[in-house]
């Protein structure tokens, strides 16, 4: 853990469902994949510690949301 984060300072990430809570510790760079099940539960970013990386000059965070559509039984490829 670098200098600039200390164990007392809050999560980035929680992940809730019902009253259960769960956090973790996500790192510049690293990758959260929500499949199944899990990606219907509300999660958020809580804190972004600044100086965590050099990505964005001005602080912040890159979010990208992949999804998978099946086309309808029936449907022909365009």
């Amino acid at each position: 853990m670098s200098s600039s984060m200390s164990r007392s300072e809050p999560p980035w990430l929680r992940l809730a469902m019902r009253i259960v809570i769960g956090l973790c510790l996500a790192r510049s760079g690293d990758i959260l994949v929500m499949g199944g099940a899990a990606r219907l539960i509300f999660h958020g970013v809580d804190k972004i510690f600044p100086g965590s990386s050099s990505l964005l000059p001005g602080g912040g965070r890159i979010n990208l949301t992949l999804r998978r559509v099946a086309r309808p039984a029936g449907v022909p490829a365009a």
